[in-house]
């Protein structure tokens, strides 16, 4: 069982009522979203995925190379299992597919972070629809640029804005195949997504709503406030 005396101040699961936690996308972004937050007490977690871990993903993303092979899902349990503990990841559930307009969508938090702008169109038709989530929470990447949004899905103004930002995918930037994901990113992304979760757990009213990180131009904006900005 994890030990979490150290963190108690700040997050003790002991003390909430903890919501599920349903993480679509188990790759660059989902594979350590799942991972820190079971390792910070949170593991009432789905995570989907169908995709299998291959070579090009070890670099990148939270998976080792005798995972090569496996699906994502599994291999990411497996590892939160190592971490924590069987008994601790009891309540992770795996869903070996992809996400479709028929899936359900369990009450709770969901954490998007599949590779694609049409899959995140079809998620939050279908989370509009679903009854008891209470935070939709989405996090893209791209080569060094981030951008988070966390979406009170009982405010019609943030539904607004989420909706404004489901662009074409003709309109998505296409990367070199060698400019798409490094790890600091990724880790970076990632605890950002559980700081959000866990502040939409413990103190909904303060999350952030717009998170923009650019490494390249060295700027930082949080729901249009600069943080650092440009040279």
């Amino acid at each position: 069982m994890a030990n979490l005396h150290r963190q108690l101040q700040f997050f003790n699961p002991d003390t909430l009522d903890m919501p599920k936690v349903t993480i679509i996308g188990c790759g660059g972004i989902g594979s350590y979203v799942a991972y820190y937050l079971a390792q910070m007490g949170v593991t009432n977690l789905t995570i989907w995925d169908r995709d299998i871990v291959a070579e090009h993903n070890i670099s990148n993303q939270n998976f080792t190379l005798n995972q090569i092979g496996a699906f994502k899902v599994d291999a990411i349990k497996d590892s939160i299992i190592a971490k924590i503990g069987e008994d601790d990841a009891k309540n992770i559930t795996v869903k070996r597919s992809f996400f479709n307009s028929e899936s359900k969508i369990e009450p709770g938090i969901i954490i998007l972070a599949t590779d694609n702008i049409d899959s995140r169109k079809l998620i939050y038709e279908v989370t509009k629809k679903s009854d008891g989530v209470s935070y939709l929470i989405d996090g893209r990447l791209g080569g060094e640029l981030i951008r988070i949004l966390s979406i009170d899905m009982e405010s019609d103004s943030q539904k607004s804005l989420y909706e404004d930002s489901l662009f074409s995918s003709s309109e998505a930037e296409e990367l070199p195949c060698t400019a798409k994901a490094i790890i600091y990113v990724a880790a970076r992304i990632a605890s950002e997504i559980v700081y959000e979760t866990k502040v939409a757990i413990t103190n909904r009213p303060d999350c952030r709503t717009e998170i923009i990180i650019d490494y390249v131009s060295k700027y930082q904006e949080i729901d249009n406030n600069p943080f650092f900005e440009r040279d």
